[in-house]
């Protein structure tokens, strides 16, 4: 946010902002230690970072429980997801963003989470389902 008079950034200090933080930093922590992994030719092993891709994706799912209605929560779905590929665990990545989708006081983030579906079902060929569920 800007403050229009300066131009200079506001810090917030809502508590769903200072948790998203939080949770982003942990995900950017790993995302750079994989980075720097390709970067140097070290063999990916997604197995390598299961405890702490673990860690963050159990912190964005906490993060959703607290916060469903904060503008932040579909950045958050959005990085579980990418948490989810990372690990290659599709399973956990359908049954936790069909639960959000099929959840009455989730409703306004069902189209973050059938996106997301529908994306995942792309990737892995299986374009039935992607238009299943696009309708």
């Amino acid at each position: 946010m800007l403050n229009n008079e300066n131009n200079t950034a506001l810090i917030s200090d809502d508590p769903d902002f200072n948790d998203y933080k939080e949770v982003m930093h942990s995900y950017k922590m790993i995302k750079d230690k994989l980075i720097e992994d390709r970067k140097s030719g070290k063999r990916f092993a997604p197995v390598d970072y299961k405890a702490d891709l673990d860690n963050v994706a159990d912190q964005f799912r906490q993060f959703v429980v607290k916060y469903p209605d904060s503008p932040y929560t579909p950045s958050v779905l959005g990085r579980m997801a990418a948490v989810w590929r990372i690990l290659g665990n599709f399973e956990a990545l359908s049954a936790y963003m069909q639960g959000v989708a099929n959840s009455p006081k989730l409703q306004h983030l069902r189209s973050y989470a059938l996106s997301t579906l529908i994306s995942m079902h792309i990737k892995m060929e299986d374009y039935t389902k992607a238009i299943e569920l696009s309708d």
